[in-house]
């Protein structure tokens, strides 16, 4: 038999090629070579100096993320083609040393160089930080920093982390631009992190550099998340990611929260509030939310939307030292009325409601990626691991998203289908010619001739070449029609 290439180990994987050859320069593989620059280069070399190089590494961990398969199915379907083994790739991402949050934040400053590329417009120029949380249920109790969380879609307790992740609306793209991962201590405290006394124990741990980047993270398991998410949007200020507003739901809206936007000048807050026990302050007198909505009712007429079918109340209020906006609404065909908060004075009541919908894209993102990429799938039971997979799921969504941009008529889905079949080693004319070598090779040495002298006659004889390329012509269109029927 003749010796394959690691580019032909499959004839099969060609398949997905010859169906479909359009827009084959926004494939993960040609979209990879556009991020590179020497900004990330350099941040590559200083992650892994030796072995296999980082970005070699680093772009066959997102194909394993975008082919859905983990390390050890990748590498045993491909044999000895591949060219580290396991243990390389789980050493890129059980290192402590490797600072992810980084390379995600430079991954993202790439997207906005190139995204000046795209030719289409923006039909929303407001720039948005938008912050949610999810349930990333797990299913091991071994795993580090493990512990039982509330699942609040659900109505449920699960083991996992609670992952809250920060997002940028640039008028056009959804971008995840950084995480934390937290756990819940619980209200018993005979079972700290809804664990028995021998389940925490035999918990995975592992010793970190105090200065290491694993170790920050693994400090940020405790934290509230409203403290991350101060600290992270504050870091992205700090590189120049700059916002019009924040946008959250009722489970971030505090007093924390409002302070630090509202002493913030280049931005506003936006969401929704819980109809709880907060005091707003009018006249001299205190309110909760439901007994001002109802001086609203007496004292207010109430307006009208027609184009968003509700009627609404806005009013301004003091809050614990600050001036915000309050908009009661009551869509249509609902008895109860919600109540969104900003500290734009100057905001309307049809903007804010199409200002904090783009809130929605958080939602979307969760559901592709846990559908498509896999988000919360990570069983390793180092907590480094967890961190490098999540990371590597919000570069390949970025990288989908530049995808996105170019065609917009593709969803992030149609975008992770096009290129999930494509292989990490070589593009389309790569693989076709290394085909064509072996092919050519096998029948020299079955014929006994010279491969030299061949390629010398190939070239002196056009006949020849002519020939060649009008099989190749006829199997081309052969195809086509075949796929039409």
């Amino acid at each position: 038999m003749t010796p394959q290439t690691k580019c032909t180990t499959s004839i099969h994987e060609l398949q997905g090629f010859l169906k479909d050859e359009k827009q084959k320069e926004y494939s993960i593989i040609g979209l990879f070579k556009h991020f590179k620059s020497d900004d990330l280069s350099t941040l590559f070399r200083r992650f892994k100096r030796k072995g296999i190089p980082f970005s070699d590494a680093f772009l066959k961990l997102i194909l394993m993320t975008v082919g859905q398969m983990t390390i050890f199915r990748c590498i045993n379907s491909q044999g000895d083609t591949t060219d580290a083994g396991k243990d390389a790739y789980y050493g890129i991402k059980n290192n402590p040393m490797t600072d992810w949050r980084a390379l995600v934040r430079a991954m993202f400053l790439r997207f906005e160089v190139l995204k000046q590329r795209s030719v289409t417009s923006a039909t929303n120029g407001i720039k948005c930080f938008i912050a949610d949380d999810t349930a990333l249920e797990k299913c091991g109790k071994t795993l580090e920093g493990i512990s039982r969380i509330w699942d609040h879609v659900f109505h449920r307790s699960v083991l996992g982390f609670k992952g809250l992740f920060l997002a940028f609306w640039d008028g056009m793209n959804f971008l995840p631009i950084d995480f934390s991962l937290h756990n819940e201590i619980g209200k018993n405290q005979k079972k700290p992190f809804g664990l028995k006394p021998k389940e925490l124990k035999a918990r995975y741990t592992k010793d970190r550099h105090v200065n290491s980047p694993g170790s920050s993270r693994v400090a940020e398991i405790r934290k509230t998340k409203v403290e991350s998410l101060i600290s992270m949007i504050g870091s992205a200020i700090n590189k120049g990611i700059v916002a019009d507003y924040v946008l959250v739901d009722s489970w971030f809206m505090c007093e924390l929260l409002i302070r630090f936007v509202f002493e913030n000048p280049c931005m506003f807050i936006l969401g929704m509030c819980k109809f709880g026990n907060a005091k707003y302050d009018l006249n001299d007198k205190s309110y909760d939310a439901a007994r001002l909505l109802a001086k609203c009712k007496r004292t207010m007429k109430v307006k009208r939307s027609r184009k968003l079918k509700s009627h609404y109340f806005i009013i301004d209020v003091g809050y614990k030292g600050m001036v915000v906006r309050l908009f009661f609404s009551q869509f249509a065909n609902q008895s109860s009325w919600s109540l969104l908060l900003t500290d734009n004075l100057s905001l309307t009541y049809d903007e804010a409601i199409r200002i904090y919908q783009i809130r929605w894209g958080v939602e979307v993102f969760f559901k592709e990626a846990k559908q498509y990429l896999r988000l919360g799938k990570c069983q390793s039971n180092d907590f480094d691991a967890q961190i490098a997979d999540i990371s590597i799921i919000m570069i390949t969504y970025m990288m989908l998203s530049l995808k996105k941009r170019f065609q917009a008529y593709d969803t992030i889905g149609g975008a992770f289908r096009d290129v999930r079949n494509e292989m990490i080693e070589d593009t389309l004319a790569e693989k076709l010619f290394g085909l064509f070598v072996e092919l050519v090779s096998s029948i020299l040495c079955r014929l006994e001739i010279n491969p030299v002298e061949f390629i010398r006659i190939m070239m002196e004889e056009n006949i020849l070449s002519e020939s060649i390329i009008d099989v190749l012509i006829k199997e081309m269109e052969e195809k086509n029609i075949r796929k039409a029927a």
